[in-house]
């Protein structure tokens, strides 16, 4: 099977749920992988603040651009579904991820609570290292507060 069958076969990195993408969208992933990452990674922020979180399971991306995805689509914490928490999980580590959601950390109980309510069982599926698991317990510390 070609790359661009593979685009549409739901073949989903990490466990994440599968989206089923249009054309369009399968079009961007092309053009997204045309482009070094810090290129993608702007390109995703200037066309798909929003939405933007379906693209980053479709390529690899590097350190710093990792931070600067997950700084954007974190900032509105807490969502209320997995799907961003499994996606940027599925393509960066543990400690890097918890780094960002405790600099983002919501102040209001109830947000923390449904924070915990999606984010925790995304991170647990994650895991793989006993450093996941201390950055896990870490972090849940900090939710607890």
């Amino acid at each position: 099977m070609g790359w661009t069958s593979a685009l549409r076969a739901p073949a989903c990195a990490g466990g994440v749920k599968c989206i089923n993408m249009n054309e369009a969208q399968r079009r961007n992933v092309d053009l997204l992988r045309s482009m070094d990452s810090s290129e993608a990674t702007d390109w995703i922020l200037e066309n798909h603040p929003k939405d933007g979180c379906i693209y980053i399971t479709k390529r690899s991306w590097n350190k710093d651009d990792q931070t600067r995805l997950a700084e954007h689509f974190l900032i509105t914490i807490p969502h209320a579904s997995a799907i961003c928490y499994e996606a940027l999980l599925s393509v960066m580590s543990i400690t890097r991820f918890s780094s960002v959601v405790e600099k983002l950390m919501p102040e209001k109980a109830a947000d923390r609570d449904l924070l915990k309510y999606y984010l925790l069982p995304a991170l647990r599926k994650a895991a793989k290292t006993d450093k996941d698991h201390s950055a896990i317990v870490e972090l849940k510390s900090e939710l607890q507060r």
